[in-house]
């Protein structure tokens, strides 16, 4: 049996607060997935990459439209300033049975900066295929 999966999940997020560091990053799901992780950095692979690949299918994003690597130092975001790109995860929890139908599902991205502060957006939406 095919299961849906999730992919893309955040296009936009600001924080019109005071700059922060933004050190640490989850995803709110409506259904328990202990085991969803952001996708690895392919800046970090030797050699380094340009693209995020999703297996086993074949997506590629590339690295400069996803939010995943953008902490500590690439990750200072000023007074008015904005996250703009996508945010890809993977997790071995199957998506619960009432939610398959639904073409995306509601989450929040949750941001915690280098002073341990977390910061909830407001609703976005997982798109699941």
């Amino acid at each position: 049996m095919e299961y849906p999966k999730l992919y893309t999940v955040i296009k936009d997020f600001s924080l019109p607060f005071a700059a922060l560091i933004w050190a640490v990053y989850d995803l709110e799901l409506p259904w328990k997935d202990d085991t969803l992780e952001p996708l690895f950095d392919p800046g970090e692979l030797d050699p380094p990459s340009e693209l995020y690949e999703i297996h086993p299918e074949p997506i590629q994003v590339l690295r400069e439209k996803v939010l995943n690597h953008r902490r500590y130092q690439d990750g200072k975001l000023g007074p008015g300033e904005a996250f703009r790109g996508y945010f890809l995860a993977k997790g071995e929890c199957s998506i619960p049975q009432h939610l398959r139908g639904r073409e995306r599902v509601e989450v929040r991205f949750i941001v915690e900066d280098t002073r341990r502060k977390q910061y909830r957006s407001g609703p976005m939406y997982l798109h699941l295929h």
